[in-house]
């Protein structure tokens, strides 16, 4: 095409290399060239622009004023090479590197399984170590960095979140009662906290601090629950709550993934959320951790209420 220009990398580099040493012999050997190799490179590239970009002397060489304003557009192309090459390089890696999960025990019932089972299959070639424990567990390997990133669970010790892992929220959820469909409380939309006085309570544990949360709403209303059980598998309890052996405090996304006949959803008066989400070490720089920590953000979606 007439009045196309054909740039090359290394005369780039070159002309870069010029001007920082403003010396041919210099710049030639800090590049690992000729010095008439650069010299040669630089005056075709001059020839193809129609334009002067250096000064030459016996004593010296000056960047000419269309030298200078090249030089911006040479530094930006190259830069944006160097981080191109960069970013396949942290590309790269996911064919061959590992990530550790951490999670909670109910992420099945919140649809987090299907995203991490995408996640692989998007990155067949990346290794997934995936360690399942409560989020006061969680929270001492991610301090520790035995692990990358962890779903979570909130109430939990708001200062040290803060302090050590960034927080990505991914589930807002009410806290409901769950009780077995013959239950005196079975037929009832909504209850107040002081009819589960008498009641025995068998508790989910996902995280001390959501635990104590539950329990200290449960106080304030001068209760003393009968806390027979403390389980960190749903199905543990589910089953029990199905016997008649007591009701339970669930998150209103996991009652209604395992809602069958045999249970019932009752509405109770306690002002109690709880949040799931996606925690990673502060600071942290490891690449795989950032591309999961993206894929879940955009492709998770929360159970419809």
């Amino acid at each position: 095409m007439r009045g196309m220009i054909h740039l090359q990398i290394h005369q780039l580099e070159y002309v870069v290399a010029l001007e920082r040493y403003l010396q041919f012999s210099t710049a030639a050997h800090e590049i690992a060239v000729t010095q008439s190799t650069i010299s040669d490179q630089i005056k075709k590239l001059e020839n193809e622009l129609g334009i002067e970009l250096f000064i030459r002397s016996t004593r010296k060489v000056q960047v000419t004023p269309a030298g200078k304003e090249f030089l911006v557009y040479a530094k930006r192309i190259l830069n944006d090479i160097d981080s191109a090459k960069n970013s396949m390089l942290e590309h790269s890696k996911l064919l061959t590197g590992k990530i550790r999960i951490g999670a909670i025990a109910n992420i099945r019932y919140l649809g987090i399984t299907s995203v991490i089972t995408a996640f692989q299959k998007k990155y067949p070639g990346l290794l997934i170590e995936i360690h399942e424990e409560n989020s006061d567990n969680l929270l001492k390997q991610m301090d520790n960095l035995d692990l990358d990133v962890a779903f979570l669970t909130f109430p939990y010790d708001e200062g040290h979140i803060s302090k050590n892992i960034d927080f990505f929220p991914l589930v807002h959820d009410k806290v409901i009662l769950l009780v077995a469909n013959d239950h005196p409380l079975a037929d009832r939309k909504k209850v107040s906290i002081s009819e589960i006085e008498e009641e025995n309570i068998l508790l989910i544990r996902s995280s001390t601090a959501l635990q104590n949360s539950l329990l200290n709403e449960i106080h304030k209303h001068g209760i003393k629950p009968n806390v027979i059980l403390e389980s960190h598998h749903v199905e543990t309890i589910k089953v029990f709550v199905e016997e008649g052996l007591g009701v339970t405090f669930f998150q209103q996304q996991i009652a209604r993934s395992i809602l069958n006949p045999q249970l019932r959803i009752v509405e109770v008066d306690i002002s109690l959320e709880r949040t799931t989400g996606l925690g990673i070490p502060k600071g942290s720089s490891l690449y795989t951790a950032e591309i999961f920590r993206d894929f879940v953000l955009n492709s998770y979606t929360p159970p419809r209420p």
